[in-house]
């Protein structure tokens, strides 16, 4: 996860920052600066509420929906760019060149069917690597026509649509066409999850992630995802659940013990809050929020001196725009 910061939270930084600067001049009295700012911490909670009365679960809701929309076509491009490196890109673009070449010298109609379609998914394959995706869609739908269990091809069109053209209809579409020739996939329920999931059918999203942990493959992901939609479901229990679960079999997706001590901190469990936070900012040292939220809690509780190391710490990284 990249660093989450909660943009509701500047001004208060902002004010907070010029007592940790000017400690003389902290207002308050007979109090002694440390007491003064402790003060300040305490009060975060109303400066980062809407309003005393919204459902305290709200924010993880909020923050956790503004991730599910973050990622733009652009992203997804650099991410196919990432994936890439891994080959050679001198070797990719011959393959679409010559590809390219044979269509033109041997139309379709000139050529078995099969070998055409396998042509055209080929080249698909490629545009969708170099994030050309207008003519991946193009390629991959022929392949389709000239051979309709060319299935791969519904698979990788549900993923352009779901994270590149973000027309979920479509993805469904797709995905639900691959998963009908091949139900023991469980990335094409995964995709197919995500896709219900923007759609805000939890229920339909859930039930393909479930389908993920009867398959098999990757329990832990599984359980993350069906603890993401019970998030925006605000079924938090069951969130929390499928949260611990996805930690036992994968602890290295240190992202899910952020959520583990954002839910614990608004279920009024705050030993567990600083518990899952702790270990969350061992392993992501520069989550300016997270970092606040855990002084928070030792602000409330009676450990105001790691309270203000925290603080000392988040303020350095909303300086720096972490």
């Amino acid at each position: 996860m990249g660093s989450v910061v909660v943009l509701s939270t500047t001004h208060a930084f902002k004010s907070i920052n010029q007592q940790l600067i000017y400690m003389s001049d902290i207002q308050g009295g007979e109090q002694k600066p440390v007491e003064s700012l402790l003060d300040r911490i305490r009060n975060l909670g109303e400066k980062l509420d809407e309003s005393p009365e919204q459902d305290p679960f709200d924010e993880i809701k909020k923050e956790f929906t503004r991730r599910l929309y973050d990622e733009s076509p652009e992203e997804f491009t650099r991410s196919l760019t990432e994936s890439l490196k891994t080959l050679d890109p001198g070797s990719l673009n011959r393959l679409v060149a010559r590809a390219e070449s044979t269509l033109d010298t041997y139309p379709d109609h000139n050529v078995e069917p099969d070998l055409a379609a396998e042509i055209h998914y080929g080249l698909g394959i490629a545009y969708f690597y170099r994030g050309e995706f207008d003519k991946a869609i193009s390629k991959l739908e022929r392949a389709l026509e000239l051979n309709p269990k060319c299935i791969n091809a519904y698979f990788i069109l549900g993923i352009i649509h779901r994270r590149a053209i973000k027309d979920n209809d479509k993805a469904i579409e797709y995905l639900e066409k691959y998963i009908r020739h091949d139900a023991s996939s469980s990335g094409a329920y995964d995709s197919l999850g995500m896709a219900y999931l923007k759609k805000q059918d939890i229920d339909k999203a859930i039930e393909c992630f479930e389908k993920m942990l009867e398959i098999g493959v990757a329990p832990g992901r599984a359980h993350r995802q069906i603890s993401f939609a019970n998030i925006i479901r605000g079924d938090f229990e069951k969130a929390t659940e499928h949260l611990e679960k996805s930690v036992e079999i994968d602890p290295e997706y240190t992202d899910v013990l952020y959520w583990l001590g954002m839910i614990h901190s608004k279920a009024g469990n705050p030993d567990k809050a600083a518990m899952h936070f702790e270990e969350f900012i061992k392993h992501n040292q520069e989550n300016a929020a997270a970092y606040l939220k855990l002084s928070r809690i030792y602000a409330e509780g009676d450990k105001p001196e790691r309270a203000l190391e925290l603080l000392e710490k988040a303020v350095k990284l909303m300086q720096n725009g972490k």
